[in-house]
C-alpha cells in the first residue's frame, strides 16, 4: 500500500520457476524408473505408454498444486 493505494502483489518469477524445475524433475526421474522396470520386467508398449501418462499427470497435478498454493500466498 503506497499513499493509500492498494496495489497488486509481485509474483516472484524465482518460486515459479523452480516449482516448474521440481516438475519436471519428478517427471524425468520417474520415467527412468519406468525405464529401469521396463528393463527388467517385460511390458507391452501399452503398459508403458500407460505409465508414462500416469507419472506425467501426477507431475502436472503436482504443479498445478504448487502453483495454486503459491498464488494463494501471494494473494493473501
Amino acid at each position: 500500500m503506497k499513499n493509500g493505494i492498494i496495489l497488486p502483489a509481485q509474483r516472484n518469477h524465482l518460486k515459479g520457476m523452480l516449482t516448474i524445475l521440481k516438475s519436471l524433475g519428478m517427471l524425468i526421474f520417474l520415467l527412468f524408473l519406468i525405464f529401469c522396470l521396463s528393463l527388467f520386467v517385460s511390458l507391452s508398449l501399452m503398459e508403458l505408454r500407460l505409465l508414462m501418462v500416469i507419472s506425467f499427470a501426477v507431475c502436472f497435478y503436482r504443479y498445478l498444486v504448487h502453483n495454486a498454493v503459491y498464488i494463494q500466498a501471494e494473494t493473501n
